[in-house]
């Protein structure tokens, strides 16, 4: 089940490399995984996070990165939902 980008926070955004990933969940507990693919379509960044709380913060750098355009998939294993977003890199 697909969720809308109002479920997905991404800031900041436009960033250098250090960003945030939120997602509102009525769940406050769950594993999260969150994959990150360039606009290649190449996966970049792939983490899971133990959510506590209904709005989880989860933290990345990917000021290692090449500037441009990322999708950012997170997939909540518990109630088997996604959301996607896209960030934006520039150094």
């Amino acid at each position: 089940k697909a969720l809308g980008s109002d479920w997905m926070f991404i800031y900041a955004n436009p960033t250098s490399g250090q960003f945030t990933v939120r997602l509102y969940s009525y769940w406050d507990f769950g594993t999260k995984v969150v994959k990150i693919f360039n606009s290649a379509g190449v996966l970049v960044e792939e983490k899971s996070f133990i959510s506590n709380s209904n709005y989880y913060a989860m933290h990345f750098d990917l000021s290692k990165q090449a500037n441009g355009v990322y999708f950012v998939h997170l997939f909540d294993k518990y109630t088997h939902t996604e959301a996607v977003g896209k960030l934006f890199i520039h150094h």
